[in-house]
């Protein structure tokens, strides 16, 4: 789902790699949900993020997510919020208790991380994930970090 400069190159290498027919370039879509619970896992290949919304919808619709680790964002959800527990870090990715983070972009380390989760498909706890969602409530969020009513 989506479209943006790299959609042409993600096509080319849809098909260099053999995968095209398994592959579908959607665009834009309207309502992405549907699209979620059909699904085994959500992949997104973003170098920058400020609040990853598509991680925790997906986390919330029960698609295992693989993300890229930019620079802010998905380490701190997917980490489930700087617990930093890492279970398995190997192939260029890192395994967490809320999804994976590929840490390498390449596509090595990208199919190493789709190959893990097939062969392997690791589950999120529902009350860690609880914990997760509960802890981005409005008023936790502003208590952590003292902000103050006008």
């Amino acid at each position: 789902m989506g479209d943006g400069v790299e959609l042409s190159n993600c096509k080319s290498l849809s098909k260099e790699l053999g995968v095209s027919d398994r592959v579908h370039f959607l665009g834009t879509v309207e309502n992405p949900y549907p699209y979620y619970k059909n699904s085994d896992f959500y992949l997104s290949c973003s170098l920058s993020e400020g609040f990853p919304n598509t991680l925790i919808e997906s986390l919330s619709l029960d698609c295992y997510p693989l993300h890229m680790d930019c620079k802010t964002g998905p380490r701190e959800i997917i980490s489930n919020l700087f617990s930093d527990e890492c279970s398995y870090s190997g192939n260029g990715f890192e395994l967490f208790d809320l999804g994976i983070l590929i840490s390498e972009n390449n596509v090595e380390s990208i199919c190493s991380a789709i190959k893990f989760v097939l062969k392997n498909k690791p589950e999120i706890s529902d009350r860690k994930l609880n914990n997760l969602l509960n802890s981005l409530s409005e008023g936790i969020i502003l208590n952590q970090y003292d902000v103050v009513h006008g």
